[in-house]
């Protein structure tokens, strides 16, 4: 159940990162940005994947000790809900690349539903961490205590 946590930060780092340059590229157009925001995104929605399977792998583990398993299948579904707007983006990025669709509708209007996309993705994000650490400090799922001994 700790490889879960240990997992889950990286998609957070890189996510979060990949919109602040997005913003960058689109606000201030710093083009040069745009590797590094798609290596971020491509890296960040992929990590997403063992993080959702280690989940599932750390929650056979803790639910006979969790308290409220509702909590823990909200934090899931919020993590599943986060990884198809992270896809979303990563295929409006590739519609971007495809030349017949640039040439009917203006790439700065992409840009910004993408920017869109990425803000949405971000806060189920949030959502989902904060669900998780929740999970851990307040309700005391995946540490060490006795069972029934859940928190009021």
């Amino acid at each position: 159940e700790l490889l879960h946590p240990a997992v889950s930060h990286f998609p957070i780092a890189f996510l979060f990162l990949s919109l602040g340059l997005k913003i960058a590229i689109v606000v201030f157009k710093q083009n040069q940005l745009q590797t590094s925001y798609k290596l971020l995104l491509y890296l960040g929605t992929a990590f997403i994947l063992p993080t959702l399977f280690l989940g599932d792998m750390a929650l056979d583990i803790v639910k006979t000790k969790a308290c409220r398993l509702d909590l823990i299948h909200e934090h899931e579904e919020l993590g599943e809900q986060t990884l198809y707007f992270f896809i979303g983006a990563i295929l409006m990025e590739m519609a971007i690349m495809a030349t017949p669709l640039t040439k009917y509708i203006k790439k700065n209007f992409l840009d910004c539903f993408i920017l869109l996309i990425l803000g949405c993705g971000c806060f189920f994000l949030f959502e989902t961490a904060e669900h998780g650490a929740e999970l851990v400090y307040d309700q005391g799922v995946a540490v060490k205590r006795e069972m029934g001994d859940c928190p009021k």
